[in-house]
């Protein structure tokens, strides 16, 4: 990741962290430059991030109480990032985070132009609900942008929706609720915009694995060089400033280099902690440990082949997630699930880990797993 990518990212959390902020203190007017800000990594109708659609609609969310928000379906202002107008209703809120270039309505948005149809269930932040059903007086139009689902069953979800004064912020809600944002729910068709794209998850660098490798009791540190050697900094017990390892380090392994993921356990169930290794041709290997903290002799040869296909995932951990003593493996896919693999103790290829499981969805917007 860049250094203006990483500048990115944490303004992107502490614009989650104002916004917050702003909501308590709902009576303070706030401006473009006080609001969370909306981070222009796109330009006028280009392609977006679907963290950088909900950093824009946080914007407007942010200074909803302000006089030029107040809703309208033909008075416009400014986005957070002051690059174009925008009109101040439901439409033109969707048009606004997706950084448009123009102006369309909520017929408009139906468009092959903008956005094209997907499955209820397939909906992710950044999405649009936008009903076009002619079934009510008054207008009976209406769009609303998905924020993200709240559970892992994708029966309840948040929302954003500019169909009145001030811009609301629905959580809770549900598919199975008669009405969303005043308007059927049955009558909501699920779009996407042609140009939305998944934030893009790095994968991580290894800077290092912790376990009991010397066998007494005390966690070690094992972290990988730019050069591929694996260093073993075995643990004293003491947590005071410089003395929680001891020096000097010993070389435990070389030629490591080719490995996108490290992670330690006791995946064998014999109290020693053990590596298990991704290759860059995504088969997961298993080096079993000795107990033994001296060179090249902490974990044992040959490796053990454990599983294939890996290179699916672009975050792994390591722990005891079902509390059977049995160290687990936790990994995320690029479409944002996260998946356990329980432990079995049995240390032969492909038994190491059982089928998985899927525990967890939209995780792709953390940077960092352990």
């Amino acid at each position: 990741m860049t250094q203006t990518a990483r500048g990115r990212r944490i303004l992107r959390l502490v614009a989650g962290a104002l916004a917050v902020a702003t909501a308590a203190v709902s009576l303070t007017v706030v401006d473009a430059a006080t609001a969370p800000p909306a981070i222009a990594d796109s330009s006028i109708g280009g392609q977006i991030t679907r963290s950088e659609v909900l950093d824009r609609a946080r914007n407007w969310y942010a200074r909803r109480e302000n006089s030029d928000l107040t809703y309208s379906m033909e008075l416009k202002t400014w986005d957070g990032t002051r690059s174009r107008q925008y009109r101040r209703d439901c439409s033109g809120f969707v048009d606004m985070a997706w950084h448009l270039g123009s102006d369309p309505n909520t017929q408009g948005l139906m468009s092959s132009t903008y956005t094209y149809a997907i499955s209820r269930g397939e909906l992710k932040p950044g999405d649009l609900l936008n009903d076009v059903t002619d079934s009510e007086s008054g207008y009976p139009y209406h769009a609303i942008l998905f924020g993200g689902w709240e559970n892992t069953a994708k029966t309840r979800f948040w929302y954003y929706s500019f169909g009145g004064t001030p811009i609301d912020k629905v959580t809770g809600a549900s598919f199975g609720d008669s009405r969303l944002s005043g308007h059927p729910t049955s009558e909501y068709q699920a779009r996407r915009y042609q140009k939305i794209i998944d934030d893009p998850v790095p994968v991580p660098d290894v800077f290092g694995v912790s376990g009991d490798f010397s066998g007494d009791g005390k966690d070690d540190i094992v972290t990988r060089s730019g050069s591929g050697e694996l260093w073993l900094y075995k643990g004293t017990g003491n947590a005071t400033t410089d003395a929680v390892v001891t020096l000097p380090r010993v070389r435990i392994g070389i030629d490591w280099e080719h490995m996108t993921a490290i992670v330690a356990g006791d995946f064998t169930n014999d109290n020693k902690a053990d590596i298990i290794a991704r290759d860059s041709d995504g088969e997961m290997w298993l080096y079993r440990g000795t107990g033994n903290a001296t060179t090249d002799a902490v974990v044992t040869l040959p490796r053990i082949r454990i599983g294939t296909g890996w290179q699916s995932l672009n975050a792994i951990s390591a722990g005891d997630l079902t509390n059977d003593g049995k160290a687990d493996l936790i990994g995320r896919d690029n479409d944002g699930q996260l998946w356990l693999y329980p432990g079995t103790g049995n240390a032969t290829t492909d038994t190491v880990v059982k089928p998985r499981l899927r525990i967890g969805i939209d995780w792709q917007f953390m940077n960092i797993i352990t």
